[in-house]
């Protein structure tokens, strides 16, 4: 049976969306997972500009997501910079939301590995080579959509 390469993305979309529900204390989007995931990523915290930017969302979009976030205490806003006219937030990962990412990582490892070794790579060289080889491959893809 041939299937579609979109509909395996599709696929996989919706394994992650499971990954996400299981260890989300509630409902949740996608994209505000990924703002939280990506917010973990910057141990200092980051500006809402910076994870638009970053993100490539627009800034009400990013703020919409970052209320929710607050809301549900996996992150915390602080002001910085009260001397600049404008007024800079900085956004961090609580430890609760911390916590998450740190399960959802453990969960999507595992369905990661689990795919690797359905491919037949099966010894830890193997796997990082082709890891490496599908970030790189995710990079490029990334990069020529711009």
């Amino acid at each position: 049976m041939n299937i579609s390469n979109a509909y395996k993305m599709y696929r996989v979309i919706l394994e992650l969306k499971d990954i996400v529900l299981a260890v989300y204390p509630g409902k949740v989007s996608l994209n505000e997972f990924f703002v939280l995931q990506h917010i973990s990523f910057n141990t200092d915290g980051c500006t809402q500009y910076e994870l638009a930017k970053a993100m490539r969302l627009n800034t009400s979009r990013i703020n919409a997501s970052v209320k929710k976030l607050v809301t549900d205490e996996m992150v915390t806003i602080e002001q910085i910079d009260e001397d600049s006219a404008r007024v800079k937030k900085r956004v961090a990962i609580t430890e609760q939301g911390q916590a998450l990412i740190d399960e959802y990582h453990a969960r999507s490892n595992k369905l990661y590995q689990k795919a690797l070794e359905n491919l037949g790579y099966t010894d830890d060289e193997q796997q990082e080579q082709k890891k490496a080889e599908f970030e790189k491959s995710l990079t490029a893809m990334f990069i020529s959509i711009d």
